[in-house]
């Protein structure tokens, strides 16, 4: 009987050193970096599994490029929603 395949899953939560790989970081830079990251924002690791919400780091990097529009001026994000709707 032929075995079933495999099933592959991305895991949410994140160890440190996929977190830093996972931004580009080696493990020395982000564990310089992390104190100044979280004053920004950058989430912090779950008490209880100690892994890093990948989800939140997304959202935390959308929020940091602009790409989260409620991140910034709300009312000039919605002023440009109006725009594009009066535009079509």
């Amino acid at each position: 009987m032929p075995r079933p395949e495999a099933i592959s899953i991305t895991p949410r939560g994140l160890k440190t050193c996929d977190v830093a790989a996972y931004l580009g970081l080696s493990q020395t830079d982000f564990f310089r970096k992390r104190a100044a990251m979280e004053a920004a924002g950058f989430p912090r690791p779950d008490p209880i599994t100690r892994r890093y919400d990948r989800r939140a780091i997304d959202a935390w990097l959308d929020r940091r490029s602009g790409l989260d529009p409620y991140s910034a001026d709300e009312d000039a994000w919605m002023r440009r929603l109006d725009d594009g709707r009066s535009a079509a």
